[in-house]
């Protein structure tokens, strides 16, 4: 089931020295100030309040990931005597005993903000069902940990104006006009507020970064052990089976941010996409957190690179929707469908990029000005009013900006023209 991880032969027996190394590709495509933003600050303003505390202060850390790295470290032996030589190798299987019970917390967080979420998609079935922001808020504050716990601040008193905002517009019905009518509700087969903001996918989708990604980094950057990166692979939304398959009939199904990656990862192609790096990723990280102290640097090493690959799956499927909204707003005369599915996904959008904001952990790409450029860019703008209506009511002199924003993602992250074309595709 594992990779090799203790070797006991004598013949590996050191008479100064254990050696491990980590074999694994730890890939970072970074560019254009992944680690701080243009005024050199990193554009994370306010941050310190949400800044989830380290383990260690190591300022090496900050430092871009090796396009490949491939760690064969010496470390001193306190005593020589008939010890061990440790690896740190990727495991080759991921341990499936006992998962369940070790992520406990984790997969019982998930299912409360499941079963959060399936109230307000109820509310966009039908105009006869409307949550009340009394129970909407008691979702998001109850059960140990709570959701808000876990969530940035920053973003959860955002939450609590979209709670507001929805429970306003349920059971309302709503069509985009410019200027914007008094109320919000329900278009087509979703529910957006007066401006145009997909509330439901504000509030999930931004806690993909605000909460699940956020509470992970958190995690494995204070505790090393191999119970951590489990809990960890429950917040990402997969399994140790890795199923590559989002499909309700599976009972392993990948969700939330795993789902997307799944999307992300075209199956007829032998270069492994973000599902599969995903995998590796994980591969890597808890076999080096089976090692124990002495493959701490590897650890490290390991936990910078899953967190960025997390971190290119969100904005991939940023890339994904708007580039799927200006094939919808950009026909001759596209539908009333194609126009409410637009700004559905143009909301999905503003979600992912979002959550991001204010997170203050080490390894994050995303500068909050990045962050800023690109809710800009998407008629969002952090602490004023949005417009997004206006990709719908001027789809013609809108359809720019979504362009721009697939662009600008493209060069952040270093992604191929052969990865943004098949960011297009849902496979």
């Amino acid at each position: 089931m594992y990779g090799r991880r203790f070797d006991m032969s004598n013949e590996h027996r050191g008479p100064q020295r254990h050696r491990f190394r980590l074999a694994a590709l730890v890939t970072a495509a970074i560019v254009l100030g992944a680690c701080g933003g243009d005024d050199g600050t990193g554009g994370r303003t306010d941050a310190a309040a949400d800044a989830p505390r380290p383990l260690d202060a190591d300022p090496a850390r900050d430092a871009p990931a090796p396009d490949v790295a491939v760690a064969d470290v010496t470390v001193p032996d306190a005593d020589d005597r008939d010890a061990p030589t440790v690896r740190c190798d990727a495991l080759t299987e991921y341990p499936r005993e006992g998962f369940e019970e070790r992520a406990s917390v984790e997969l019982d967080v998930l299912m409360r903000f499941g079963a959060w979420m399936g109230r307000m998609r109820e509310a966009e079935m039908s105009l006869d069902v409307r949550p009340t922001a009394m129970e909407l808020r008691a979702s998001f504050d109850g059960g140990t940990p709570s959701l808000r716990s876990l969530t940035s601040p920053y973003y959860a008193a955002l939450i609590d104006g979209w709670i507001d905002a929805f429970a306003a517009a349920a059971g309302r019905s709503f069509t985009p006009a410019d200027p914007p009518p008094e109320q919000g509700g329900l278009w087509v087969s979703w529910i957006f507020d007066r401006r145009g903001t997909d509330l439901r996918q504000a509030i999930e989708k931004g806690s993909f970064g605000a909460m699940h990604l956020r509470t992970a980094a958190a995690l494995l950057s204070t505790d090393g052990s191999p119970q951590a990166v489990d809990r960890a692979l429950a917040l990402f939304g997969a399994r140790p089976s890795f199923p590559r398959d989002d499909s309700a009939s599976n009972p392993e199904r990948d969700r939330y941010a795993a789902q997307y990656a799944k999307r992300r990862d075209d199956p007829s192609d032998g270069t492994p996409g973000l599902y599969r790096r995903m995998r590796e990723r994980f591969l890597v990280l808890r076999g080096a957190a089976m090692g124990g102290e002495p493959c701490r640097e590897a650890h490290r090493a390991a936990v910078r690179a899953l967190l960025q690959e997390w971190e290119r799956v969100l904005l991939a499927t940023v890339v994904y929707y708007v580039q799927d909204a200006a094939t919808k707003i950009g026909g001759a005369a596209p539908t009333e469908m194609q126009l409410a599915s637009a700004l559905h996904g143009i909301g999905e959008a503003v979600g992912f990029v979002h959550g991001l904001r204010r997170l203050d952990h080490p390894d994050r790409i995303l500068t909050d000005a990045q962050i800023d450029e690109l809710l800009g860019l998407l008629r969002s703008p952090p602490g004023a009013s949005a417009e997004v209506y206006r990709f719908v009511t001027d789809p013609a002199g809108e359809l720019s900006r979504l362009t721009m924003v697939a662009r600008r993602i493209g060069e952040i992250y270093g992604f191929s023209p052969a990865e943004m074309e098949g960011f297009r595709t849902n496979y």
